[in-house]
């Protein structure tokens, strides 16, 4: 689908399907043009846009889920506001510039989403009462009603 819309605008594509393994490798080497990739959210957390940093950044790291913009892209600005941004204690501040980040990587790694997943999910409160949604998220910020907490919190029915 994808091929077809681009190459009616007189972009060629080299469409490659391969398993999410192949998939985060390839991104992680910056093995691609385009990608498409599924993922379930980027998260709420600004330390997460460690992710986009270059290699001469040395502090604020996270777990590398994915190496978002691959091995061949790198932003001085982006590197500087982000350390920047993880020593402002000033939270005005630090919202500012963790918009910039987003901006810049609005403007040089555009993310499009192509779908939402709907997820649905039930319980019994006359079998455990006290189910609650994670706004904030829980793991990478992804908010959920998946919270082992509910098992500490809840009251069991009979």
């Amino acid at each position: 689908m994808v091929k077809g819309y681009l190459g009616m605008v007189g972009i060629k594509l080299n469409v490659k399907a391969v398993d999410q393994k192949s998939v985060d490798a390839l991104i992680k080497d910056g093995k691609f043009q385009l990608a498409l990739n599924g993922h379930g959210s980027f998260g709420g957390d600004p330390v997460l846009l460690a992710r986009f940093v270059s290699k001469d950044v040395n502090i604020g790291s996270t777990p590398s889920v994915t190496a978002q913009g691959g091995k061949q892209w790198s932003n001085r600005e982006f590197d500087k506001v982000f350390e920047e941004q993880l020593k402002d204690l000033n939270s005005a501040s630090r919202y500012k510039k963790v918009g910039r980040l987003q901006q810049i990587i609005a403007e040089e790694l555009p993310t499009l989403t192509l779908y939402y997943r709907k997820i649905t999910f039930a319980y019994d409160p006359d079998k455990l009462n006290g189910w609650f949604f994670t706004k904030d998220g829980v793991a990478i910020a992804v908010p959920t009603a998946q919270n082992k907490l509910v098992y500490i919190r809840g009251t069991w029915g009979k």
